[in-house]
């Protein structure tokens, strides 16, 4: 599960903080580290670095698809199928909330984390398409539409007059 390529130290710390200690424990952990090295207030740092409701609301107003990424942002194969679901249900009544569609949604797997559980929670709930975190370009007529592969900004060009990366390279051969 180190997706990020960290160190074993890294990683080991990232998992202890992120699903393998108690709930409470990891909160409190963290929002002691939060306030001690970020900032003590929370609410202003999340108001500039977050987008807000009203945001967001304007966003899909104007044209924008907002997607699913859970209400909790948890690993979603770490929870039972009765807290997947729960997290599921909170995440859709937010986006309805917002004006987003709930029919036909897309889900963005927390940290690409998913099993077999939530991709039949994510079938009764209507789910159309969801992406891993597994680099790659999505093939329709060969994958499943619950696990699809994708592509990272961090896996795309970073300026306009860098040469083709490889992803476009090879879209540029598949479709030739």
């Amino acid at each position: 599960e180190n997706q990020y390529n960290d160190s074993e130290k890294v990683a080991y710390l990232k998992a202890l903080l992120q699903y393998e200690l108690p709930k409470v424990v990891r909160r409190q952990i963290l929002d002691d580290l939060f306030k001690r090295y970020v900032t003590p207030n929370m609410e202003d740092f999340a108001r500039e670095l977050y987008l807000n409701r009203d945001q967001l609301r304007c966003m899909i107003k104007n044209g924008m698809y907002i997607g699913n990424h859970g209400y909790s942002h948890s690993w979603m194969n770490k929870l039972t199928q009765d807290e997947q679901e729960t997290d599921i249900d909170n995440s859709l009544n937010f986006l309805e909330m917002l004006g987003a569609p709930i029919t036909d949604w897309v889900m963005s797997f927390p940290h690409g984390a998913h099993d077999e559980s939530l991709l039949n929670i994510l079938r009764q709930k209507g789910c159309s398409l969801a992406v891993t975190i597994e680099p790659g370009i999505a093939d329709l007529s060969i994958e499943n539409s619950l696990t699809l592969n994708r592509l990272d900004t961090n896996d795309l060009p970073k300026c306009a007059n860098a040469p083709p990366c490889s992803w476009t390279q090879q879209t540029i051969k598949d479709f030739s």
